[in-house]
């Protein structure tokens, strides 16, 4: 390259290779809600956190949340989901969902208790059942909660909760002039799905659907809360 100011020349040397970036046309921002505090396990509310939409591309779409519980002896877990809110208070349901703002038409582990440590997909539903991907408009904060029935709770109990988070981008054979990303469908459910909407708002079907692996503040091992009794 040749410097601005001096018009010096420099030439590369060496042998160091670079992994490259990928730019995406929007990214969402995660940051974990503490408002819940550490105790009150018994309310049923696991976890909150929220998502932000960067102002200057065409919003992000989300396909797919990934869960897992671990609780402690004598406590079950069931009919655990997500609901999504438009304001930091949770009393103001997102549309496109169910009209409580539960993301998902069946909750997860309805008859059974959830599994400690397995990876629980939570996968975006219309009011139809339909999956249909939540939209998160440019500049847009859309407000989490994760919420289950819990039996067996005692002074004592507690349950953690991770929002699962990706250590590697999706497998992909593209070159460095094709796209890497990929259709919703194909990606494993385990993990986070999104799209960064390059063309407008993306369908399932579209080539624009990657996993959570670099998304702002959801680490790869995930966003992490525990709440006791």
């Amino acid at each position: 390259g040749q410097g601005v100011a001096s018009g010096n020349t420099v030439y590369p040397a060496g042998t160091a290779v670079s992994a490259g970036v990928r730019v995406m046309k929007d990214v969402p921002t995660f940051a974990l809600d503490n408002s819940l505090g550490s105790t009150g396990l018994a309310s049923g509310k696991l976890m909150r956190f929220s998502v932000t939409a960067d102002s200057h591309g065409n919003g992000v779409g989300i396909a797919n949340f990934a869960l897992k519980i671990a609780s402690s002896t004598g406590v079950s877990v069931t009919n655990l989901t997500i609901y999504a809110y438009q304001n930091s208070n949770y009393t103001n349901p997102v549309g496109g969902v169910q009209g409580s703002g539960d993301v998902e038409s069946v909750d997860q582990c309805a008859s059974n208790n959830c599994t400690s440590g397995q990876v629980i997909p939570i996968t975006v539903t219309n009011a139809a059942g339909t999956p249909t991907p939540l939209e998160i408009s440019p500049g847009q904060t859309v407000y989490f909660e994760v919420d289950a029935s819990l039996s067996g709770v005692v002074s004592g109990s507690s349950v953690t909760t991770t929002l699962v988070g990706s250590s590697s981008f999706p497998s992909t054979a593209a070159t460095a002039t094709q796209n890497p990303l990929k259709t919703a469908g194909s990606l494993p459910n385990t993990e986070l799905i999104w799209s960064p909407n390059t063309n407008g708002i993306s369908a399932l079907t579209d080539q624009d659907w990657t996993n959570g692996y670099g998304v702002p503040g959801l680490p790869s091992g995930g966003l992490i809360q525990t709440r006791s009794q």
